[in-house]
């Protein structure tokens, strides 16, 4: 990871990373094929290439890589090696969430100091964390010397705010004394402890002496080279005040590069119209506030109005990110035993603000997140087959599926639907076939067809032995192939562009590219159609217009 400052960038070893870009530095997410790395910073943090930092330029500050991490949990050190070694509608969002759990609607409130953290519910026995929080003083992680050093850059160059430095340095000690007893999973209301509204006052006298400086560029690059198909990035979360959210084009997907700037602090999360798992993320930090600003209130793509920052939906989101990009935070079943799942969030300080508008104090994500979403929690066994036979065969698009012999990942899994077991895999290794999407067969279950999500390929096999009898070209990214009852023709979708395609039988040739939005300017990524019984009409979502 590197970690870059205001003029230089230098290598830094892989557990102390920072991903950080300051203003006007830019930020640079390449989007890729690979598992985890579909918005690739160049960087690591616990196991996410998918996260930046950035800091808010304020004249008088010299803040080139803010502070973002405190001490690991003591039950996540094994997964933490790993890791480092290692218009869209609600239904985007409500599917990022899908089975990661949800926080109970609302944010649980914060615990005032001299109070005790709820004990989790969850199925598997949270590990007591020490009174100090993590066996250190909060004040020791909650980045309060980035604070600091900021108060002292703006007393230093300004004789004028010296007085309020010098009282804002006085202040954040009595904090770090305040809150050094509080555990670290519980968020500190700032707005009732005294200190906390006396330091944020004084804060905010010194902001008119640092006035912001120039926005923060964050540029998506789709190369070719290491992205097959074409991308669409747009914003899925963004300060109320962003300027440009969501950052949708008429144009879709593309090849090149697309730049947008971030003007306010707070948390930005972006993903790929085509792809919606495909989750990158850039934390604006305003060195005058304490810990990662996450901002007063969020915009949510496809949410009407914004929510406040430490709303369940903010946590379920950036719960939903960590667990996606982090390909060692994913759930691995035992086929014999039970097994225990524990997510790894980072332990960085975050400032939330809650639906009255008071700043508050997140100590260590990762300890709160354990608390909030009841990790670790235990996995079933994978051993309860069905106790009826099926009939016929189950294939499965095992999309994420790596295999030797081929840099692409995905592969096609058929289940024998008598006795419940897998029958066999296609991997495609002569094709280096790339993310598998959706399957289909012909009338006489001669052929089975694939679409290459991330590629621009409709593949054919030999059904009976898995052979690859074919490729054919049809556009950016298709995803759902069907055929049409009273002809077998192959009705693709092109995900990434403005068409359903027509295919003779067997896939030989395209006999027909039907527009299915050509009126609405827009490109309209048709996915996951529908064809009639009669194979008279197809119904085809699109995507970025909200219409069918």
């Amino acid at each position: 990871m590197a970690a870059v400052g205001a003029t230089v960038v230098t290598a830094a070893p892989a557990a102390a990373q920072q991903p950080v870009g300051v203003g006007p530095v830019p930020i640079t997410f390449q989007m890729t094929d690979e598992n985890g790395k579909w918005f690739n910073s160049g960087l690591n943090l616990f196991g996410s290439s998918s996260l930046a930092v950035a800091v808010l330029p304020r004249l008088g500050t010299d803040i080139a890589v803010p502070s973002i991490g405190g001490p690991v949990l003591p039950s996540d050190i094994g997964g933490f090696v790993g890791g480092v070694t290692g218009g869209l509608t609600d239904g985007l969002t409500e599917g990022l969430l899908g089975g990661l759990g949800g926080g109970g609607g609302s944010a649980p409130a914060p615990v005032p100091s001299g109070s005790t953290a709820p004990a989790p519910t969850g199925t598997v026995p949270a590990p007591a964390a020490p009174a100090s929080g993590l066996g250190l003083g909060l004040g020791d992680v909650l980045g309060l010397e980035q604070t600091l050093a900021a108060v002292q850059g703006i007393g230093g160059s300004t004789p004028e705010a010296a007085g309020l430095a010098l009282e804002a340095e006085s202040l954040i000690g009595q904090l770090s004394d305040t809150v050094a007893g509080l555990p670290a999973g519980v968020p500190v209301n700032l707005a009732e402890l005294p200190v906390g509204v006396d330091l944020q006052g004084v804060l905010d006298s010194l902001a008119e002496f640092a006035i912001e400086g120039p926005p923060v560029q964050v540029t998506f690059d789709v190369d070719p080279a290491v992205s097959e198909g074409i991308r669409n990035p747009i914003g899925l979360i963004a300060p109320a005040e962003a300027a440009g959210f969501p950052w949708m084009d008429a144009g879709g997907a593309f090849f090149g590069e697309k730049t947008i700037l971030l003007t306010e602090p707070g948390l930005y999360a972006f993903t790929d119209s085509v792809a919606p798992y495909m989750l990158g993320a850039v934390v604006v930090d305003d060195p005058l506030t304490l810990g990662l600003d996450f901002g007063r209130s969020l915009l949510v793509n496809g949410k009407d109005a914004p929510v406040p920052s430490n709303a369940d939906i903010i946590q379920r989101l950036v719960n939903a990110f960590f667990t996606i990009t982090n390909p060692n935070n994913w759930q691995n079943f035992s086929a014999t035993e039970e097994v225990a799942w524990n997510p790894i969030q980072p332990p960085a300080p975050i400032l939330q603000y809650d639906a009255q508008g008071n700043p508050v104090l997140i100590p260590n994500l990762d300890a709160y997140y354990d608390q909030y979403f009841n990790y670790p929690r235990m996995l079933p066994a994978l051993n309860q087959l069905p106790e009826t036979p099926g009939v016929g065969e189950v294939w499965i698009a095992t999309q994420m599926e790596d295999f030797a012999g081929k840099e692409k990942h995905g592969a096609i899994t058929k289940i024998d639907a008598e006795t419940w077991t897998i029958d066999r895999k296609i991997a495609g290794t002569d094709i280096n076939m790339n993310n598998p999407h959706n399957m289909w067969t012909d009338e006489n279950y001669e052929f089975l067809y694939a679409n290459e999500w991330f590629d621009n390929e409709t593949d054919v096999f030999d059904r009976e032995t898995g052979e690859t009898i074919r490729q054919i070209e049809v556009g950016p990214n298709p995803a759902h192939v069907m055929t049409r009852p009273d002809t077998d023709q192959l009705v693709v979708g092109i995900n990434a562009g403005t068409d359903i395609v027509e295919l003779a039988p067997g896939a030989t040739e395209i006999t027909r590219r039907i527009h299915v939005d050509p009126e609405s300017g827009i490109t309209p990524h048709p996915h996951a159609h529908w064809t009639s019984h009669d194979g008279k009409t197809v119904v085809a979502p699109n995507t970025m217009t909200d219409e069918a």
